[in-house]
């Protein structure tokens, strides 16, 4: 049986380091899966991550880290 490992990335108002941390992920772990978590940002941060072509949930308002990550 195949295992599939799935990381994921909480992010608010993360336009500055979003990027970075991206593409860090695949750097050095290119094998897993990535899923961003908008958590109500007001700022690009969604439009970053779109650009990236990576998946995304995005949340209509700010519910918190652990939430998020639930």
């Amino acid at each position: 049986m195949t295992q599939r490992c799935l990381i994921v990335i909480p992010a608010r108002n993360e336009q500055d380091t979003i990027s970075d941390v991206i593409i860090g992920l695949r750097t050095h772990t290119p094998t897993l899966d990535r899923l961003v978590v908008q958590d109500g940002s007001s700022d690009s941060t969604q439009q970053e991550v779109e650009e990236l072509g990576e998946m995304q949930l995005n949340l209509p308002f700010n519910i918190g880290y652990g939430l998020a990550l639930q």
